[in-house]
């Protein structure tokens, strides 16, 4: 497999780090510094073994090449002018690798000219993880693509669904979206299997989009029972574009 670097970018999903911050541990949501359940430390702590580091300036994107670009839980919506730099990214080979169940990446998506869309909504299940209907076990439903590879099931945690591109992974038949957050199926909702990775072809490079950012918190990566999510992190570690 050819070297490569890996740039690792976190964008919270509650309030930016402050400098202070930056050299100790907090609460934040998806926080590389926050060692709690909703935090990204252990995550963090793999990334070690490999070549990577963060992106703050995104005009340091314009001569990286043989490169994947990580974004977890966008918190604003993306201006037209960072898209382009996303964009151009892309057009250069490299790999985007967009992880967003609140929406906001749809703006990101857009902006690149991608027709992946993110639908809020809580994905919910009959095929569940410690029975509970919001941990949902998903499936590939395609073998080729390296990100998959030695994947069989994901485990998901109140997830988002994808519209278009090319899916990689879905629910069941037995799901459905939550509209009313009952965590029951009622006549409003529909029963069918819904897309939650999905990627597609954008210039030279590649968008992939995962409907739910909680597969890098440390209550999930620290779980070895959640399907085979931790092979599913190493994979994105190790993607070559």
């Amino acid at each position: 497999m050819k070297s490569k670097e890996i740039i690792i970018i976190i964008v919270l999903s509650l309030a930016l780090i402050s400098i202070i911050m930056l050299v100790s541990t907090n609460n934040l949501e998806f926080s590389k510094f926050n060692t709690g359940w909703n935090g990204t430390s252990h995550f963090f702590s793999i990334t070690n073994r490999y070549t990577s580091h963060e992106v703050y300036d995104l005009s340091s994107l314009s001569d990286i090449r043989n490169a994947t670009l990580l974004i977890i839980a966008p918190k604003d919506p993306f201006s037209a002018e960072q898209s382009l730099k996303y964009q151009k990214f892309l057009n250069a080979g490299n790999t985007i690798i967009l992880s967003d169940d609140f929406g906001t990446g749809n703006s990101l998506l857009k902006g690149i000219g991608s027709h992946i869309s993110i639908i809020k909504g809580i994905l919910t299940s009959a095929d569940r993880a410690y029975n509970d209907p919001y941990m949902v076990i998903t499936y590939p439903i395609t073998k080729n693509h390296t990100l998959l590879d030695g994947v069989d099931t994901l485990t998901l945690d109140k997830a988002a669904t994808l519209l278009y591109g090319e899916p990689m992974v879905s629910s069941s038949l037995f799901s459905w979206i939550d509209k009313d957050e009952d965590q029951e199926i009622t006549k409003r909702e529909i029963l069918g299997k819904y897309t939650v990775v999905s990627y597609e072809k954008i210039g030279n490079g590649e968008i992939i989009v995962i409907s739910d950012p909680s597969i890098f918190i440390n209550s999930m990566t620290e779980q070895s029972s959640q399907g085979n999510n931790n092979k599913f992190i190493a994979n994105i570690l190790i993607l070559n574009p």
